[in-house]
């Protein structure tokens, strides 16, 4: 649907949306703002008012716009089904609204859980700063960095030049967006690239979050994913046992990562897998498993398994294939019985020792 201009007033427009008289009523609204653009996020509902038998419900994103030249107000209407790229939509409106079906929704949703935990992650980092601390500022900006005078307003001088700058102009790089940028050079296989910016968020989460934290253990995962290509494989074994450590009685779907790369680590050294393929097995016969680190539910790994092939038997690569396809999709778990070293393997309980381990540091 195109833009529609009709209204002449933001509230009259609002109004329309909402408050009218249709075939829906609306439960909950919030205007946000998201790249410039003023959003309103809804939540209608059709059907019977009864709580015991709620009607159909459904979330919808309002584009709003103030057209100067005709002095109307007008909107876009963009349903969740159809994956809006705003993100802002508050998620208690999520929670009102069982996920409906659809190719872009559960893309759609998750990102605006991504946006949610960006945002407040950006806020403990600004909470954060102090004066003295040098800040870089935004692209575009002169100059590009800052040592900070004053928190309320703020300030910072830059070779003695006192400017003031608005929270807008900080590029606070969050763990989030340290670890996303990482990941994207691990896909182009710029591993000695991606290994800082995953180390700094980690260090960042260490921080602001704390080093038992369920975000660290995924953070941990994530670097090694990085520094196994490279052959840090002690590194790696020291972070995996660090983080399997902390996993202890809230295993979720991040065990399940953990597992597989230190899976991956022991076909690299021609070791026994039956410990790290027993306690898999172990977590996938679960119906489903919590989140407690709010991770990317379809996990895209490819790139670590295609760079260990050429170091590990074909089979052997073509069993984490299907391995973690069957992660991200309980459906394809019986494919994974063509693959002896699963069909043969009974579950192992998840406390059971990993063999040559290395020992652990757990930062308190």
């Amino acid at each position: 649907m195109g833009w529609d201009y009709a209204w002449n007033s933001r509230k009259e427009l609002i109004a329309h949306l909402c408050d009218e008289p249709t075939n829906y009523k609306t439960l909950v609204r919030k205007v946000t703002s998201e790249d410039g653009e003023s959003v309103l996020w809804a939540v209608h509902e059709i059907g019977p008012d009864d709580k015991e038998n709620p009607g159909f419900r459904f979330v919808m994103c309002y584009l709003m716009r103030y057209d100067r030249k005709h002095r109307l107000h007008g909107c876009k209407e963009i349903g969740e089904t159809m994956g809006p790229s705003y993100y802002s939509c508050p998620l208690s409106f999520l929670e009102m609204v069982p996920e409906p079906e659809g190719e872009y929704v559960k893309q759609w949703r998750e990102s605006v859980r991504r946006f949610h935990a960006d945002m407040a992650e950006k806020a403990r980092r600004f909470k954060a700063l102090k004066i003295g601390d040098t800040v870089k500022l935004r692209d575009g900006c002169t100059p590009s960095e800052v040592v900070l005078t004053s928190l309320k307003p703020l300030r910072g001088t830059h070779d003695g030049v006192l400017y003031t700058v608005s929270e807008q102009d900080l590029a606070l790089r969050t763990a989030v967006d340290l670890n996303n940028a990482a990941l994207e050079l691990r896909k182009q296989g710029k591993l000695a690239e991606a290994e800082p910016l995953l180390r700094q968020a980690l260090a960042i989460d260490e921080q602001d979050r704390g080093a038992t934290h369920p975000k660290i253990p995924h953070r941990l995962n994530n670097l090694c994913t990085v520094v196994i290509p490279q052959g840090k494989l002690a590194e790696a074994k020291s972070l995996l046992a660090r983080a399997w450590q902390l996993k202890r009685g809230q295993h979720d779907l991040t065990s399940t990562r953990l597992l597989f790369v230190r899976l991956a680590i022991a076909m690299l050294e021609l070791q026994p897998v039956e410990v790290f393929v027993g306690q898999l097995k172990n977590l996938l016969a679960l119906e489903s498993l919590p989140d407690h680190a709010e991770v990317v539910k379809v996990w895209d790994i490819t790139c670590f398994i295609e760079s260990l092939r050429p170091k590990i038997p074909p089979d052997a690569g073509n069993f984490l294939t299907a391995l973690v396809s069957a992660m991200n999709d309980r459906a394809k778990l019986a494919d994974l019985d063509r693959f002896p070293e699963w069909r043969t393997q009974p579950p192992i309980p998840l406390d059971a020792p990993w063999p040559n381990a290395e020992k652990a540091v757990v930062k308190c």
